[in-house]
């Protein structure tokens, strides 16, 4: 039923926008009351829409890839190609999981739609669910860069939304144009905020050498150093620069130390 449809409805958001937060509010504040119409417990309907929400850091444009690319100088394209199979698995996951636990809900299943409003709503929507391909495919074959293809969607979907769709208003454009350079200069703030940690307070401080001494202090004892590899990021994840901290852990073996 609707749970399904919320869990199609998140991969689909986290291809187009790549934020766990915008894709979890958007949604929630969609099928949230259709759901509670339905008879749907609420906390559970919250809960899977906040489950789906985490899908969007995962599936390409995810804006943390962007930032680890930025950051570690790793190639964002292939970072975008790395996450669409865990985004998709997860996705699964999440709708397994719904399956299981919606047995003991008892909702009032929703009307079918006719194959002819079928295929009218995936011919209305197809421009703007073909953008996520546009995006990976032109980057996959050369066509553009990964910064070129923010330029390039930016573009598409200005394009597709006011000329198309006719659902993107003239009058509402300085806003958008605004909130965007909002989220970018906070963006951009946390990855200049993390570069600067990075070297001075780790590398100036040999921090990165200190962490590869710990990993690598037992390297024949697997369960050991997988679970130093796995606490490492979690104990840094509060910290701005917790990624270059792991990026650099990880390539200092090639240093003798």
């Amino acid at each position: 039923g609707l749970g399904y449809v919320a869990v199609l409805a998140a991969v689909i958001m986290a291809s187009l926008s790549g934020s766990a937060v915008a894709d979890t509010a958007a949604l929630a504040a969609l099928l949230i009351p259709m759901m509670k119409r339905a008879g749907y417990n609420v906390g559970r309907s919250a809960g899977l829409i906040a489950s789906g929400g985490i899908i969007a850091p995962v599936i390409p444009p995810s804006i943390g890839f962007i930032i680890f690319g930025v950051a570690a100088n790793v190639s964002i394209t292939k970072l975008f190609l790395a996450g669409i199979v865990p985004g998709l698995l997860m996705g699964l996951a999440i709708g397994l999981t719904w399956w299981w636990v919606a047995k003991r809900e008892n909702v009032q299943p929703a009307p079918r739609m006719s194959m002819s409003e079928r295929l009218k709503a995936t011919r209305e929507g197809i421009l703007a669910l073909g953008l996520p391909i546009f995006i990976i495919g032109g980057m996959k074959f050369g066509v553009f860069t990964p910064t070129e293809a923010a330029v390039v969607a930016a573009v598409y979907s200005f394009v597709v939304g006011a000329f198309i769709y006719r659902e993107l208003e003239w009058s509402k454009l300085y806003s958008l144009i605004l909130t965007a350079g909002k989220t970018t200069a906070v963006i951009m703030f946390l990855v200049a905020a993390a570069m600067v940690f990075m070297f001075q307070g780790i590398v100036f401080a040999g921090v990165q050498f200190a962490i590869a001494v710990m990993m690598l202090a037992d390297p024949d004892a697997p369960p050991t150093g997988g679970l130093r590899e796995r606490l490492m990021p979690d104990l840094g994840g509060p910290i701005p620069g917790a990624i270059p901290v792991r990026v650099r852990a990880t390539a200092t073996p090639k240093r003798k130390i």
